[in-house]
Formats: structure tokens, sequence, C-alpha cells
């Protein structure tokens, strides 16, 4: 019987691990690994097979900005204490009609974030591969925004925990029942596990394992990749990373991020930009969630994203375009869901809302932390992450 259990090996869940096996008790990290071929794939999926997130301290809300802020400052130690490097700190943008960002600037200047406004003319100036309308301001963020890679942070997560003693189960749970003791988990690799407590991390597919669903919203997304080589490559390679707020060429999306150039697992170097979609439909069943992977996402969504790449990087000369499928968990209000399901038995830690690549370390350490105690005991006010 393990001490603690953790269901789902993503970023949330595996940052969980490492801070539960730093108790000296046995802890268990159970979640599969990527499939291989995703046209086919019958089981769940995860938005962290990918090789670019933005991370920034930079938030129109405080608490999302310390999130963050508390994240980040765990990267280095991370990626020294695993051997692996998933973080770059090429800095970011965030571009929205005048007066749009008063609040990002406010939680900046609390978190003391390195950052400068400019209008968007005198962003060019500085980054001339770049146009954004006149009547843009443009937030850039430098010092430790950037972007990390999440499968190595996921990769680094789990290496640091196994270093500190944790199992890693590389199955799917399939099913969870409490006992008075203990919990059983069971996997789709037959197997039955024991364990005293149990912290649910599973993202979009965590309300499967427990005893009532989550007010989860599962929204399919759709991101496009531009490969770009040689001069192409060098003029780019150092832009920043983007995150653009109302006033998009494209009336179709509410928003986009785009990340510069980087290696993905083929050794090409891809720009990458991802956004909502106005009239997203989200997934209401399992099924519905595992026919977007498999048909690979949206053609539509990628020709609107593929229309504000090129207004904001003019005269983009890639050498071609393919989509990816993703999908994002949101509840309301926006935050993560860190709460107790049983008492001293079960615990949930997802719901990232498109805003917790970045911040999954801390909401993990949280997680683990209201596990290992039973109560919440950190600055933050616990009762925004409850589940309601």
């Amino acid at each position: 019987m393990f001490d603690y259990l953790v269901i789902g090996k993503g970023m949330i869940g595996s940052a969980a691990a490492r801070y539960l096996s730093t108790s000296g008790e046995s802890v268990a990290l159970v979640g599969p690994d990527e499939p291989t071929d995703w046209a086919t794939h019958q089981g769940v999926f995860s938005s962290h097979y990918d090789q670019g997130r933005i991370t920034r301290i930079l938030d129109g809300n405080l608490v999302w900005g310390t999130l963050a802020k508390r994240s980040i400052a765990q990267y280095r130690d991370l990626e020294t204490r695993s051997g692996i490097d998933f973080y770059e700190p090429v800095g970011v943008v965030q571009v929205g009609p005048h007066g749009s960002l008063a609040a990002t600037t406010a939680v900046g200047n609390t978190l003391q974030a390195d950052f400068a406004s400019h209008s968007s003319e005198q962003f060019r100036a500085i980054h001339p591969a770049f146009h954004f309308p006149a009547d843009c301001d443009c937030l850039l963020e430098g010092g430790v925004a950037g972007y990390v890679n999440p499968r190595l942070l996921v990769a680094a997560q789990v290496a640091v925990a196994q270093q500190q003693g944790a199992t890693v189960i590389r199955e799917t749970v399939t099913a969870v029942s409490a006992h008075p003791t203990h919990l059983d988990i069971h996997t789709d690799g037959g197997q039955r596990l024991q364990a005293k407590k149990v912290l649910v991390a599973a993202g979009a597919y965590s309300s499967g394992v427990l005893p009532q669903p989550l007010p989860l919203i599962r929204k399919p997304r759709t991101i496009l990749l531009a490969e770009v080589s040689g001069a192409e490559l060098e003029r780019l390679r150092h832009i920043p990373a983007v995150i653009y707020y109302p006033g998009l060429p494209n009336s179709e999306l509410v928003d986009t991020y785009m990340l510069p150039p980087i290696a993905y697992e083929n050794g090409r170097f891809y720009l990458k930009i991802g956004g909502d979609m106005r009239d997203l439909v989200p997934a209401d069943s399992d099924n519905t969630l595992r026919d977007w992977f498999n048909r690979g996402g949206s053609q539509r969504e990628a020709d609107a994203l593929r229309q504000v790449m090129e207004a904001i990087l003019p005269g983009l000369k890639a050498d071609s375009y393919h989509h990816k499928p993703c999908v994002v968990s949101y509840r309301e209000p926006k935050y993560p869901i860190i709460d107790t399901i049983l008492p001293g038995q079960l615990v949930v830690a997802t719901a990232g809302c498109g805003a917790a690549a970045k911040s999954s370390d801390e909401i993990g350490r949280l997680g683990a932390e209201l596990l290992q105690t039973g109560v919440w005991q950190d600055s933050l006010d616990g009762s925004l992450f409850q589940v309601g």
C-alpha cells in the first residue's frame, strides 16, 4: 500500500508527485506515456504533448501571476536536479488595444516583474519582424518570461520524483473506490493498487475517476505549426513569445498566443500559434474528445490562426503549415480546482483554464500540501480553488 498515489502523469500530477516524495513516505505516480499514433489511439490524451508553452509573471489576475511567479522560481533548480533543460527565458510581449492592459500592468508592478510598456511603433523598433495595429499597447516582459517545453518539464518532474523514491506506473487509471482505511485504484493494465491518500490530477479526464463529476468545461482546440528554416529561421529565432488580446485581424478568434521557432521531435523548427474560437463547442463526453484528437483538430481554426500569424509577422516565409489538436479544461470562476473531495483521502488538482502550464509546479505543490495536511495553509484564498 502506498502512502500517497497521484493519478495523472501530466504537468500538475508530476509536480505533485515530486513534492509528495520529499516526505520520505511511499509515493506512486500513475499515468500513461504519450501515444505513438494519435489518429488511432483509443485511450486518454494530454495537452502537454507539445514543445512550447508561454511562461510569464505578467497577468491581468494577481492570483495567476502569483502562481506563475512561484513556479518560475523553481525552474532552474528543477533543471539542475533532473539534468533536463526545459526553460527558455526569451521574453514575452502582451498586446492589446489602448488601455486594455491596465490590470496586467498593475499586477506586474505588484509582483515586481521586469517589463516595459511600448506603443506598437516603439515595439516594432525593438523587434522589426512584428507588426501590430497603431492603436495597440505592448507590454514587453523580459527577465524570467519566455517558454517551457512541457514534455521536458514533465520529464524533469518525474525524474526528480523517482530520485526521491517515487514509483512510476505507466498505465491509465480506470476506477477508484474508497474504503474506511484506504482507496483501491484500478488500471487498464489490470492492476489493483492501494493507497492511503490519492490526488487526482488527470486534466480533462479527472471526472472519470471521481465520485461525482467536476464542473469542467472541456474545450477542444487546434494549434497551428509553421515550419521555418534557413534565413527565415535566423530572422525569427530571437523574437519573444506573443499574447494578443482582442483587436485581432480575424473575427473568429477571441485571442491568440504565439511562440518563437522551437525545435520539435523531428528536428525541424516551428512557430506555434493557438487561440480561442468564438463559436467553440465544448466536448460533452470522453468519446467526443477522443474523436477530436483522432481527427487532428479543425482546419477552419487552423486557417483563422494562420491569418493572424501572417498579419503579426508580415512577409512570413514558412516552408509548410500543419495543425494539431489540443484540449483545455475550464471552470467558472477561472481558477484551478485544488480541493478536497473525500476528507483525509481524496484531493483533486485540475482545471488549468488554459493558463496552468507555466504555473503547474505551484499548483501541484498546493495539491500535494492539501493532500498531506488536510487543510488549506497558503496565503492565497483557498475558497477560489474549491469545486463550488
